[in-house]
């Protein structure tokens, strides 16, 4: 042992990791929080505990995909238990991560300790992976718990198993944490490999057999509750997809891990910036010497990296996004990396403490990113700007009331190349009409379609009731008329009020004597207040639709 004072240097590295990850503590939810948090049906009791292993992750949210391929029942337990005891607040989410993120932290460090036997080397690398700046996105986004969870559940079954001589009760409680680390998420699917390299980094054998047999039966455990639940494979995790996203994928998380300065917190495939081939390069020749100065410890830290990073491949083809937290569990082969370079002493320890520090100081100025979505979309928009950013930042300034902020961005979703986000496509005429500028609905719902937005009910329908208010009644028919659905009832309207300016007022007649009088009265009241004055009064026209 190298450490005059092991218990400083813990202590130390507690005190550096409260430092940076508490002012995520006074953070909002963000993003995917709003559905798998506030939204979830399911964690609202913990009655709905067995439903919770009969179904996948976004079972109980308001979203369209139907088979997203994602079972974690103990990521979705984990928040009902959340939220069971403290609501839905933002506060004890973040903080409950943290926690998470602590545990996984100690039993990393125990687990470097047992491999290296040089505790201050253990705790120089532990530091790297507690306190990268790619490591806040587990903390500050709650959806990102399940990476800290499946992480602390696998170093804990790693140090259960990998011992010369694991003990009955060690076997048992190592299968039961392989089965959680499986049910909280799906990225530690190599745990068997890495087993072996723990076992060989510890006392020089693969591992004994039985503990590979309680992986496996962990394993066992998870994919037949897996298969019972009916959850299948991601869509688009496909061998096109994966040959699509790797090398750029690859080259952008080397960059991340070498050079973490204002790292983008989301990097759309759809809107891709320039490659950092250059800064992969780099990162390579790093990780290079990194191998020769630590030896076979190092690379077989390496080793465990790459087999943390292959998952997270079908998962940036699946969700076509580079995010942070896929790099959580690869984060544990950099630490033990870096930790055996400094127990060779090939490196100066003051130098690794340097980098520490400054890995720090760029969390620090990182942590305001996760406060809350405008600043996460913003930070987006800002390091690699993409239509699903801008977007998602429209949505949440709509939500907050700011329409006219809401406009611009959702524009600025639809022309931003090489493609049109399709969400703002289905809002980019409607906020106009809410802002009551029929005007601008008109000029940006004709933009969009130049764009390359599809023809669809969301856009067309706000158009054509948009040019009718404007008094472009040949426009407005036109329009109506190539919708085959029109559920807000707008296109209808629209039509109909067309049809009446331009001297037929049968198809209105036949409307109204084709429905209860109530409805009909409303039906020429709408009508009446898109002809008058070639226009009306478009607050009023929202009020009578919303009524519909």
């Amino acid at each position: 042992m190298n450490s005059s004072n092991p218990r400083l240097a813990r202590i130390l590295l507690l005190v550096a990791i409260f430092a940076v990850y508490m002012p995520l503590m006074g953070g909002d939810f963000v993003w995917d929080d709003h559905l798998l948090v506030l939204e979830n049906q399911l964690t609202g009791s913990l009655l709905n505990i067995p439903s919770m292993f009969m179904s996948d992750l976004w079972h109980g949210t308001p979203v369209p995909d139907a088979d997203p391929g994602y079972y974690r029942p103990l990521m979705v337990i984990d928040l009902a238990l959340t939220r069971a005891v403290a609501g839905l607040s933002a506060q004890f989410h973040h903080l409950h991560n943290l926690a998470w993120h602590i545990a996984a932290v100690l039993l990393l460090l125990r687990l470097l300790e047992r491999v290296l036997k040089d505790e201050r080397a253990a705790v120089l690398g532990t530091a790297v992976f507690a306190l990268h700046p790619v490591q806040l996105e587990v903390v500050g986004f709650v959806s990102a718990r399940n990476d800290p969870m499946a992480v602390t559940w696998l170093l804990g079954a790693l140090l259960l198993l990998s011992p010369k001589n694991p003990s009955r009760k060690a076997l048992i409680a190592g299968a039961f944490a392989a089965a959680a680390a499986m049910l909280s998420k799906e990225n530690v699917v190599f745990a068997p490999v890495l087993l072996a390299f723990a076992a060989k980094a510890r006392w020089g054998g693969w591992g004994r057999v039985g503990s590979h047999i309680a992986v496996l039966s962990g394993f066992g455990i998870a994919f037949g509750c897996r298969a019972l639940a009916g959850v299948g494979w991601p869509a688009q995790a496909d061998v096109a997809h994966l040959k699509a996203v790797g090398a750029p994928a690859f080259a952008f998380y080397l960059e991340k891990l070498v050079w973490p300065v204002d790292i983008a917190p989301v990097i759309h495939f759809a809107w891709l910036p320039a490659i950092p081939w250059l800064g992969a390069a780099l990162a390579l020749v790093l990780l290079a010497v990194m191998a020769v100065f630590g030896g076979a410890l190092a690379r077989a830290g390496l080793g465990f990296a790459l087999l943390g990073l292959l998952p997270a491949w079908a998962a940036v083809a699946h969700v076509g996004a580079i995010v942070d937290r896929y790099l959580y569990l690869p984060m544990v082969g950099i630490a033990w990396a870096v930790a055996a370079v400094a127990r060779r002493g090939k490196v100066p320890h003051l130098l690794i403490g340097v980098v520490l520090i400054w890995l720090s100081g760029l969390s620090m100025r990182q942590v305001p990113v996760w406060g809350d979505d405008e600043r996460l979309w913003t930070a987006s928009i800002d390091r690699a700007p993409s239509g699903y950013a801008k977007g998602a930042l429209a949505r949440w300034l709509e939500d907050h009331g700011r329409d006219d902020d809401a406009a611009y961005w959702y524009r600025e979703a639809v022309i931003q190349p090489p493609m049109p986000f399709e969400e703002s496509c289905f809002n980019i005429t409607r906020i106009h009409l809410k802002r009551r500028d029929p005007v601008a609905a008109v000029r940006v719902g004709q933009e969009a379609l130049n764009a390359g937005c599809a023809a669809s009910p969301e856009l067309v329908a706000p158009l054509a009731l948009a040019q009718a208010l404007t008094g472009a009644w040949p426009q407005a028919h036109r329009s109506a008329a190539a919708l085959d659905q029109d559920p807000t009832g707008k296109a209808f309207v629209a039509s109909l009020a067309a049809s009446a300016a331009m001297g037929d007022v049968g198809p209105l007649s036949d409307a109204i004597n084709s429905i209860t009088l109530t409805q009909g009265q409303r039906l020429r009241a709408q009508v009446v207040l898109v002809v008058s004055t070639g226009g009306g009064d478009v607050g009023a026209l929202n009020a009578a639709l919303d009524a519909r």
